[in-house]
């Protein structure tokens, strides 16, 4: 089995009012998340904060070379997210 590290990030809404609410749920379902990867052997990092907004996407993701994994816990606009990270691993083949 591969060692590779798994980055774990949080996809959020452009306003801050859901994400504030949403932070106890994120965070919890991340630790789960991580526990059930320590049990496959999977090393796992967190990317800090909601993402909210493409170029925070593109900043924070955009680098990462391992395998992502989006914590979902409330409604967010995924393009928001995740579209300028997919247009850039694209646009750079």
């Amino acid at each position: 089995m591969s060692k590779t590290r798994i980055g774990i990030f949080w996809p959020g809404d452009y306003r801050s009012k859901p994400n504030d609410l949403a932070r106890p749920n994120a965070e919890e379902a991340t630790v789960q998340l991580e526990r059930a990867l320590t049990k496959l052997g999977r090393t796992s990092y967190r990317i800090e904060g909601f993402l909210t907004r493409p170029h925070e996407a593109i900043e924070k993701l955009g680098p990462v070379d391992d395998p992502l994994i989006g914590v979902f816990v409330h409604w967010c606009y995924g393009p928001r997210t995740t579209d300028g990270v997919v247009g850039l691993e694209i646009g750079s083949l």
